[in-house]
């Protein structure tokens, strides 16, 4: 019987390049912690782990027990050497509530601003060795109530320091607060004098960031996230961003997600941010809520992305809110693609070549009615002709009980958005290949006969190439063109 190899005896640089290909798969805060694990393993995993500065260049961050690890930071600080190091800082914030005669100090005799923000003693640590940065997560964040028992000390007194970081290796930042304190959080990041001459890639999480103007040309990837905005509504912070992001001229990918969002229908004054240096956009809305028909439209049709060629929209097909319902359709998609009113930019998206649709359901399909007659299924409302340069399309979705809509018939101003006016538009179609990774068939079926009929009534059926469907797991069925017909009519 053969026994399993000493994978003890491997050479050491090959047992570091497999520890490292290991932790780069989790997140930079818990890397550490899993070369800890391997440096228990045996005496050669440990001389490895011990003497490798990479396997230790992540800092540990709180955990979920609430607790940061101040001798475990310092030790990882000290093994990384001189390495560019990924960082989290967090400044946490207490309630008055909550005080006791061990934390009343952080509440008295401080500018109000920064009354009742306190840090652990790792954040001055590392933010002494803001130089050896390569990445930071920056939270502001409620203390949790086990973390209590640790040792802090008033954020004021470090704020000089935290207002004016000198990183230059820096190239990826994150700055996440917890949306009751994002006002505060704001007025705190007003003061700061941050230099950043490497960042590239910029994250924002339920957050308003005042970006300093001299990173903006640097950035390649922007990305804003908002859970449960309401302090302010995501209406807001779209339009205070979208100065920023016209200035941002070497930005090549943009990401934006609303998750269980307000969003109000205030109209926006600023003009139409242009970005020709993006090509990659990725949006998710998922639960939002808004007290207009139309606010999505308006918040993102003064966007234009003359050169985006790969556009992403994961939405949720269960959604209720008049956010992304029209007449019962689900028109976020729709919403997004739409036609500009203004001429001059009349596609927002006039290179878009691949458009990825992911649909979620976060309710269960719809019941039968009282005679036993099903109920209508929600519907997903992509016009064929609303992105005319598009060459490829892929739709995937887990559940099935939802269909595809070309259209609502023809435009009535008295009843319709404006942005539904060119809905019904003929034009040439470039798409090519249409994928359709679904449970079944049968809601996308009429969607895919009315393409075909416009692409042939355009003399531009002989560009389509030809249909896939997956629908067991990786198993995939190709229709090509000529037989794109039969199989409408058989799955008709």
């Amino acid at each position: 019987m053969s026994r399993a190899p000493d994978i003890s005896v491997l050479p050491p640089e090959l047992l570091e390049n497999t520890f490292n290909l290991t932790i780069q798969s989790i997140s930079a805060q818990d890397r550490a912690f899993q070369t800890l694990v391997f440096s228990h393993v045996c005496r050669s995993f440990r001389d490895v782990a011990l003497n490798s500065p990479r396997l230790w260049a992540s800092l540990p961050g709180r955990q979920e027990d609430g607790f940061s690890r101040p001798a475990f930071v310092e030790a990882c600080i000290e093994r990384s050497r001189d390495l560019p190091m990924d960082v989290a800082l967090w400044v946490h914030y207490m309630k008055e509530d909550r005080q006791s005669s061990r934390t009343r100090k952080f509440f008295s005799d401080h500018d109000p601003l920064y009354r009742g923000y306190l840090v652990d003693k790792t954040f001055e640590w590392i933010l002494l060795r803001c130089a050896r940065w390569r990445s930071c997560s920056l939270h502001f964040d409620y203390i949790p109530e086990v973390g209590l028992d640790q040792e802090y000390r008033a954020f004021c007194d470090l704020i000089t320091s935290f207002q004016n970081i000198n990183a230059p290796l820096l190239e990826d930042l994150l700055i996440k607060t917890a949306s009751e304190i994002c006002v505060a959080s704001l007025l705190m990041l007003l003061k700061t004098a941050w230099n950043f001459p490497s960042l590239e890639n910029l994250s924002i999480e339920d957050a308003v960031f005042p970006i300093p103007f001299q990173v903006l040309p640097l950035l390649r990837s922007f990305t804003i996230k908002l859970y449960s905005g309401r302090y302010p509504p995501c209406s807001s912070i779209i339009n205070a961003y979208k100065d920023y992001m016209a200035r941002m001229t070497s930005l090549s990918t943009v990401r934006l997600s609303f998750v269980g969002c307000l969003c109000n229908p205030e109209p926006s004054t600023t003009p139409i941010a242009e970005m020709p240096s993006v090509e990659f956009i990725e949006v998710t809305v998922l639960g939002c809520t808004s007290y207009g028909t139309q606010t999505l439209w308006n918040e993102f049709r003064k966007f234009h992305f003359p050169n985006a060629i790969e556009l992403t929209v994961t939405l949720d097909i269960g959604d209720r809110g008049n956010f992304v319902l029209w007449e019962d359709h689900n028109v976020v998609l729709y919403s997004l693609l739409a036609q500009s009113p203004n001429d001059e930019y009349l596609y927002r998206y006039p290179s878009l070549e691949l458009l990825v649709v992911n649909v979620r359901s976060s309710v269960p399909p719809p019941p039968p009615r009282s005679n036993g007659e099903p109920r209508q299924l929600p519907t997903l409302l992509l016009p064929c002709c609303c992105v005319p340069s598009l060459k490829h399309l892929k739709i995937w979705s887990p559940a099935a009980h939802w269909k595809l809509l070309d259209g609502v018939g023809e435009f009535d101003a008295s009843l319709q958005p404006p942005y539904f006016r060119r809905a019904g538009e003929v034009t040439t179609i470039n798409l090519e290949t249409v994928t359709f990774d679904v449970p079944g068939v049968d809601g996308v079926v009429p969607w895919m006969k009315q393409l075909t009929s416009k692409m042939r009534d355009t003399g531009c059926w002989d560009r389509f190439s030809e249909l896939t469907i997956i629908q067991s797991g990786d198993e995939s069925v190709v229709i090509l063109r000529e037989e794109v017909g039969r199989w409408c009519e058989d799955n008709s």
